[in-house]
């Protein structure tokens, strides 16, 4: 990568319906709404700085249902709610998808489901 290089993020399909599903109805479940907020706020960040080291992420092995090679990097806000966010990297055309957003306490067997 060269330096300086900026990747674009982008959230598909799969990562939204996952929030949407699972992230957002425990957030609203067990926080109050301004909580929620904050830690939609904090997630964004975490996302977004995929654009500038999206290779930091370890490699995710549990992932066999897309070509492309998908790392993760952890989210972590409080003791209950660590979340793996899962993408894959296109160097060519210089994008980061985030394909799933997956609670560490879920089995791992239902990751990119």
């Amino acid at each position: 990568m060269a330096e300086g290089q900026r990747f674009k993020v982008v959230i598909a399909a799969s990562g939204r319906r996952r929030y949407r599903q699972t992230i957002l109805v425990y957030l609203l479940k067990h926080f109050s709404l301004e909580r929620v907020i904050e830690i939609e706020d904090s997630l964004g960040d975490k996302i977004q700085s995929l654009s500038f080291q999206p290779f930091r992420g370890t490699r995710e092995l549990t992932i066999s249902n897309i070509d492309q090679e998908a790392r993760f990097i952890l989210f972590k806000e409080t003791r209950i709610l660590e979340l793996k966010i899962i993408y894959v990297i296109d160097k060519g055309e210089s994008q980061v998808a985030l394909v799933d957003l997956f609670p560490t306490r879920m089995n791992p067997s239902k990751i990119g489901k």
